[in-house]
């Protein structure tokens, strides 16, 4: 009866871990992958020093941020003088504006989209040097004056703008609580429920003591003799 005791309290555990809320979240894993393949999953790979991060802000992480490099080589693709790459804040939280990388990245409807934390890496690591030495040898950005912005990926500035997240609001903040509420209701008379009937059978199943009898409770019984008394 324990032992059932024990998995209903269990498995009641787990319910609550599953129901509670958790704050939106994202994780990167810079690691197992190698140079070769982080430039074999990317559509360009250049060099150059990130002038500028546009960071929109809001509630919500990770969001979309704007990177506006500098570049000095590319080593794989075309990319502007000037590219402007979409970016995850998450992602790539440790790449500050004033320093230089060198940038693995996708093409994608048109523009420039940074990956993972692993496909940039801080120009004179042995990382970067990886990197280009994949890639091949740098050769200069397209010129934006002489090809058309729009043919270029990295030309066009994405846009990007704040998000609040639902549960950043004073509703989301309410529902939140409001579901906490219940959850700890339903959980705490779930636990009594199930400790009642635990208690209950193990009662149940104690033998009962013998009850003990009182004057009077012999009589109509037959003594020794075969003579009943009354």
């Amino acid at each position: 009866m324990r032992a059932y005791a024990v998995r209903v309290v269990a498995v009641a555990g787990l319910v609550a871990v599953g129901l509670g809320v958790t704050a939106p979240g994202a994780s990167a894993s810079c690691a197992g992958r190698s140079a070769a393949e982080v430039v074999a999953d990317s559509d360009v790979v250049l060099a150059g020093r990130l002038a500028d991060v546009d960071d929109p802000g809001g509630a919500q992480s990770p969001h979309d941020v704007v990177w506006s490099v500098e570049v000095a080589a590319v080593h794989r693709g075309t990319a502007p003088r000037t590219a402007h790459v979409l970016a995850t804040q998450y992602s790539h939280e440790d790449v500050t504006a004033g320093r230089s990388y060198v940038f693995a990245l996708d093409v994608v409807d048109g523009g420039l989209r940074a990956g993972g934390c692993q496909d940039v890496a801080p120009a004179g690591t042995a990382d970067a040097a990886a990197m280009t030495s994949s890639a091949g040898p740098g050769a200069a950005p397209v010129d934006d004056r002489s090809a058309p912005g729009a043919a270029v990926p990295g030309a066009a500035v994405p846009e990007v703008a704040q998000r609040w997240s639902w549960w950043a609001s004073p509703l989301g903040m309410l529902t939140i609580a409001l579901l906490g509420l219940v959850g700890v209701t339903v959980g705490g008379l779930a636990l009594a429920v199930v400790l009642g009937l635990v208690v209950g059978r193990r009662h149940a199943a104690e033998p009962r003591p013998p009850r003990a009898r009182r004057p009077g409770d012999g009589a109509g019984e037959d003594n020794s003799t075969g003579m009943s008394f009354k």
